[in-house]
């Protein structure tokens, strides 16, 4: 080797172990990187798309370790969703937010609908053993003479005649909702106000002449101890009669969806759903009686005879029906037949009080029968603006069997003998006690009408 070579050799060595010495020393101080340290920060959850630390280590460090995402058999489940309530807030009050739901409807309506009247319905038994009719003025046994000078010697039972359950005001609210496949669900609600009628009837000429003056009075016809008789309660100064009348009701219904698309044709959609009705009546007598002398029905004493009788109909139950709309661009005409197949729960309570002197007396039934109906409901709808309809419709209810105050109600007295002929006050066999009670007897009973109203759109 030639001592260039050598000279060589003995550098490069030199700087190889002086090499090791420095690595050696480098290896046993820290390491200082030329870039700034990363310093843990508190990031959102918001920042990463997943925030379960048990399936990629906490994310509220930054930076993660590595996001691998969710296990496949825990992915976001995807649920069917029925309604589509999750439209935007509509407004925010008091910190909660109020959300709208879309495809929504409202619609209100004013209500001139009309009962069936009770008609020349009898107020007391359409019985007596003579055979006349209570309703019309017939004559009396003998003659009764008041303490102003007035003779009578007839009498006529009143009649409902004058009520009339025509043209009573009311409002409905609907309230409609989609689905997303499914159909509509619709919920209405509707009140009538309550309605009062009422009449007197007083003592009216029958047979002037020079002797004085004859009259026929109003009379609460009775049988007596469940027997027919030609005696009744006489009213010799007025009779008064006041009625009243009071319904509402609501449904819940669900539209199936039409086979036709959406939009302008014929959609055929079928019906069901739960209706609940409420009708109640109430009918009040009160008779007053002058003080009269002679004859069968003589009174000493000014008196008032008080007769309550009572009905309530609950009727409820599953209804089944069809949608026939026949729809426009701007308008849409449109038929709903349903049949309900509901029950009635009934109740029919009387009061008597003071009827010749009597005690009050209450008695009360209760029925549950079944009860159907028919229900027809007849509309067009007009489009006005994009968010508004006007809609004008004809609604008919007709009940099959509804309880109601006239009818459910028995007119008899009982005397201390049990005879069938009493004088009142003076007879041996005076009345005792009152046997008016509530009888089972239902009736047809039907409600219908106009209805306009406003229906507001999905905005």
């Amino acid at each position: 080797m030639t001592p260039k070579a050598f000279r060589r050799t003995l550098t490069a060595t030199a700087l190889c172990g002086l090499s090791i010495v420095f690595a050696g020393r480098a290896s046993a101080e820290p390491f200082y990187s030329p870039l700034h340290p990363a310093v843990p920060t508190v990031q959102p959850e918001a920042t990463f798309p997943y925030s379960n630390p048990y399936l990629h280590g906490p994310t509220d460090v930054y930076p993660p370790g590595p996001n691998p995402g969710p296990p496949a058999n825990m992915q976001p489940s995807r649920r069917k969703r029925l309604f589509n309530w999750f439209g935007p807030a509509l407004f925010n009050a008091q910190g909660y937010k109020f959300a709208k739901i879309p495809g929504t409807t409202v619609r209100v309506d004013y209500l001139l609908w009309s009962g069936t009247d009770p008609g020349d319905q009898l107020v007391g038994s359409p019985l007596r053993a003579d055979g006349q009719d209570p309703s019309e003025i017939f004559a009396l046994a003998s003659t009764l003479t008041t303490d102003d000078g007035r003779f009578i010697d007839a009498a006529f039972g009143p009649t409902l005649g004058p009520v009339n359950l025509n043209d009573n005001n009311g409002f409905r609210l609907t309230a409609s909702v989609p689905t997303r496949r499914h159909g509509d669900f619709e919920w209405s609600g509707f009140i009538l106000g309550e309605t009062t009628e009422g009449f007197t009837d007083l003592p009216t000429e029958f047979f002037p002449s020079s002797v004085g003056v004859f009259q026929a009075a109003p009379v609460l016809n009775t049988t007596i101890n469940g027997v027919e008789t030609d005696a009744a309660i006489l009213f010799s100064s007025n009779s008064q009669v006041q009625y009243e009348f009071d319904v509402w009701g609501t449904d819940v219904t669900w539209l199936l969806p039409s086979q036709a698309p959406r939009g302008p044709g014929f959609h055929l959609r079928p019906t069901s759903g739960f209706v609940y009705r409420r009708l109640q009546e109430d009918m009040r007598l009160r008779g007053t009686a002058s003080p009269t002398t002679g004859g069968l029905f003589s009174t000493t004493t000014l008196s008032t005879a008080a007769v309550d009788s009572f009905t309530i109909n609950h009727i409820f139950g599953p209804t089944f029906g069809v949608r026939a709309e026949l729809v426009h661009p701007r308008f849409a005409l449109g038929v709903e037949p349903a049949v309900l197949l509901g029950v009635n729960s009934a109740k029919a309570a009387v009061t008597v009080e003071n009827v010749d002197g009597t005690d009050r007396r209450e008695e009360v039934e209760r029925y549950f029968r079944f009860s159907p109906a028919l229900e027809l409901n007849t509309y067009a709808r007009i489009l006005l603006t994009d968010k508004l309809s006007l809609h004008v419709g004809y609604d008919l209810m007709r009940f099959a069997r509804i309880f109601r105050p006239a009818n459910t109600i028995r007119y008899n007295v009982t005397t201390a003998g049990g005879g069938q002929v009493f004088q009142s006050g003076l007879a041996a066999d005076p009345i005792t006690g009152t046997d008016f009670r509530p009888v089972e007897d239902a009736d047809q009973f039907t409600l219908d009408g106009l209805s306009v109203g406003l229906e507001f759109k999905p905005w």
